[in-house]
């Protein structure tokens, strides 16, 4: 149905498309924690999903050298820079390497976007008619259900369970394909769930895949923040196509620099996929963008060619976050019942705890009684009550969970879960 508005000229129609659209619940909530901060209030937001620290220094440099050369106030080819394209491809011939033998990307297989969101609409644009089925592996970002309902697919979301730790099996996922099916998106290290898939389970799933029209999409945007035994293994997450090579010919990549590199605000995302499709992507994206921000292109070529050092910096930091904010969410706990409190899984990658409030829902909360009935009502109490800004996971297909951010200083995670603690737990 056509949404109608009010204007000052009377009523107006706009598109149908756009009744699909709702507002990010992530952003609103992050928004409205910047605003009480804005306002000096105390908030501490585990929200949005960006990291507190500064980008490389060699960053930094490039962009303001970037500016100084009028060169970059120009237009640039639609599809990157070449050389940032380059580094990419190398990147990816690297990172997903089978018996040491590297990939066969080149920069022509590269369109450079404005941030990861700009690739998953182009992705989906290209390869969904609508009525076309699209598959999500578990609990998944919520912009993967906008943009594929925006061209008009439906979303066939697999649920996983929390003790496979919402990692989707190959027999879940075979019999859920369809002859509707086109694509499977594959988020791993996942937000929000921050389970990251091994090689092995990924050759599983890629072995039900192959030799079907079905598309896959790998969003590897957290790949370099890993944890654990997975990261002693090597410094990124295991890949698709490091895992079964031969589903080169229907993998589309996306990745980006926002957020292994602290670089959200550059907005510099990219996609990788089989020649003859980034042909036609670019095609899309010359009619919509045409080139990205050229000084935050350069911007990207220095962070891509920084060394492994600020990476292991950033997960040493990253994981004793993580470990702390686990041992103080083991500590919320109902008032007059210890048994009951939260539940979740240690995350192997990304920034992100996902964590199960059933046991707060429908019960007297804090000596003020009250009750709430699911995730978004706990949301807004916690915010208005206690000025801690956390993510209520209904838009991302499941109820009655929050989402947790450890990226913030550790005095931050300290004061805001005590204050979740206190609240919860008070008489």
């Amino acid at each position: 149905m056509c949404p109608w508005f009010e204007s000052k000229w009377g009523s107006v129609r706009l598109s149908e498309r756009l009744s699909i659209l709702h507002p990010s619940i992530t952003l609103e909530i992050d928004a409205l924690g910047k605003k009480l901060k804005q306002e000096g209030k105390p908030v501490i937001s585990f929200g949005a999903g960006e990291l507190d620290f500064s980008p490389p220094e060699t960053v930094l440099t490039a962009a303001k050298v970037a500016i100084d050369d009028v060169v970059n106030s120009r237009y640039s080819p639609t599809a990157g820079l070449y050389e940032l394209r380059a580094k990419i491809a190398e990147r990816v011939n690297n990172t997903q390497q089978l018996n040491g033998t590297p990939a066969e990307v080149s920069a022509e297989q590269v369109i450079v976007t404005n941030g990861g969101k700009q690739a998953i609409f182009e992705i989906l644009a290209a390869i969904l008619n609508p009525d076309d089925e699209i598959i999500l592996l578990g609990p998944s970002w919520l912009t993967y259900y906008a943009v594929a309902e925006y061209h008009g697919a439906k979303v066939i979301n697999i649920p996983g369970t929390a003790q496979n730790s919402y990692k989707v099996t190959p027999e879940e996922l075979a019999k859920t394909i369809s002859e509707k099916t086109r694509a499977v998106i594959i988020n791993s290290p996942c937000n929000p769930t921050g389970a990251v898939y091994s090689i092995d389970e990924l050759r599983r799933i890629g072995e039900v895949l192959l030799n079907t029209d079905v598309w896959i999409i790998a969003d590897e945007i957290y790949e370099s923040l890993i944890y654990g035994e997975i990261a002693s293994e090597k410094n990124t997450a295991p890949h698709i196509l490091e895992a079964l090579p031969e589903l080169a010919e229907q993998t589309i990549l996306v990745n980006g620099v926002s957020k292994s590199y602290a670089m959200t605000g550059w907005r510099v995302g990219y996609l990788v996929a089989p020649f003859w499709v980034a042909v036609e992507i670019q095609k899309l994206q010359g009619h919509l963008t045409s080139n990205i921000n050229n000084i935050a292109q350069k911007a990207a070529l220095a962070a891509l060619e920084t060394s492994s050092e600020y990476f292991d910096n950033a997960r040493k930091t990253l994981q004793e976050r993580r470990n702390l904010m686990v041992s103080l969410l083991g500590q919320i706990r109902l008032a007059g019942d210890a048994e009951k409190g939260v539940s979740f899984n240690i995350p192997d990658g990304a920034f992100y705890i996902l964590v199960n409030i059933e046991n707060l829902l429908n019960v007297p909360l804090s000596g003020e009684k009250l009750v709430v009935k699911d995730a978004v009502s706990l949301a807004k109490l916690l915010l208005e009550k206690t000025l801690v800004a956390v993510v209520p996971m209904d838009s991302f297909k499941i109820a009655n969970h929050i989402r947790f951010s450890y990226a913030l200083s550790k005095e931050d995670i300290t004061e805001g879960i005590n204050r979740i603690i206190k609240f919860i737990g008070e008489q």
